[in-house]
């Protein structure tokens, strides 16, 4: 009988998608937008989505044939009835005793990137617009942050040595605790962000030039 997991990936973010793996083997992935037809389409963890359902499909299977689901989330973990995965009524994850894991924004970034990059060591830097919140970041992530270090703060930038099957991030810059509000459209919602303290090449050279550094306090 093949042991190999069934494992699931769903990124609730502005380019919301699926992907499913069984093993260490990606079967298929895609974004909601190709589906939908609505550009840049937002998913939530909480609702049910035609990516996760196309997944499934695709490889023939049902969600109580799945052993983990993943969720990344670009906004806060704590907006329950956004992103609680209990809510979604297709996968129903209670029901069908699913092990779900919730992880930071950037983390994901790192995980898909080197995943797929071949190599068998590397660093992993993601620039981003917004990220999660520092009251999301893992234990080891909250240990490096840098920068502004306010709980609503956001990461922006961050840098991560991944090793076999290993990331472990050196250094998080994160930015101003203000938000600022994004349009609503068809495919979105009211959620906030941080707009941009200054530039990113301006927070990339602080970050590499001092990791220390806060970016209320420009380096002299």
């Amino acid at each position: 009988m093949d042991k190999e997991p069934w494992i699931l990936g769903i990124s609730a973010s502005h380019n919301g998608s699926a992907c499913l793996l069984k093993g260490d083997r990606i079967v298929v992935a895609i974004q909601e937008e190709r589906l939908s037809r609505i550009k840049r389409h937002r998913i939530y963890g909480a609702k049910a989505s035609k990516a996760v359902a196309y997944c499934l499909n695709h490889a023939g299977i049902e969600p109580s044939d799945l052993s983990l689901v993943v969720l990344c989330i670009q906004g806060r973990k704590q907006d329950h009835q956004l992103h609680d995965l209990r809510l979604d009524p297709f996968l129903n994850v209670i029901t069908n005793k699913i092990p779900t894991i919730t992880i930071p924004h950037h983390y994901g970034h790192a995980l898909s990137v080197f995943a797929t990059s071949g190599f068998a060591e590397s660093a992993v830097l993601i620039i981003d617009g917004t990220g999660s919140p520092v009251s999301d970041f893992t234990a080891e992530e909250l240990n490096v942050m840098n920068g502004n270090k306010a709980p609503d703060s956001w990461e922006t930038i961050s840098l991560y040595h991944a090793s076999g099957t290993t990331i472990v991030p050196p250094s998080i810059m994160c930015s101003t605790t203000q938000t600022s509000r994004i349009p609503l459209s068809a495919s979105t919602r009211p959620f906030t962000v941080p707009p941009r303290a200054m530039s990113m090449t301006g927070k990339l050279v602080m970050l590499i030039t001092s990791p220390t550094a806060s970016t209320s306090e420009p380096r002299k």
